[in-house]
């Protein structure tokens, strides 16, 4: 940066930082691009086990509910003394390969007044 000293340098200046500015926007766009492309796996490997969220208020419900089953049951009793990796990443696998068998509908799904059809006899 030169010291200015009238209107034209201040203008010349103003157009140098500008030019500056873009060259650093475009740099950072192809960082992101960079950045993004580099995760799409991970990104392809957490849509396969999460899954999509196009669900049915009961399917999340019974979703919600074996969430907080793995977390009481695997997290804080079966893997109480396994490593910090194992307690982070088995229950998220188990959530998501649960969550597709609720999804794929294996797992009955409740009737309009809740109880599961073939449930009562007759």
């Amino acid at each position: 940066m030169q010291k200015i000293n009238n209107f034209e340098d201040l203008i010349r200046e103003r157009r140098r930082l500008e030019s500056d500015l873009l060259i650093q926007k475009a740099t950072l766009r192809e960082s992101l691009n960079d950045l993004k492309a580099r995760l799409e796996p991970l990104a392809e490997f957490a849509s396969i086990v999460v899954g999509n969220n196009k669900e049915t208020g009961a399917t999340s419900m019974l979703k919600t509910g074996v969430s907080i089953g793995i977390d009481l049951l695997l997290r804080d009793n079966l893997l109480a003394r396994a490593g910090w990796v194992a307690r982070a990443v088995l229950p998220v696998v188990v959530k998501g390969f649960l969550n597709r068998f609720i999804r794929s509908g294996h797992a009955s799904e409740p009737s309009a007044n809740g109880i599961p059809p073939g449930a009562l006899p007759g």
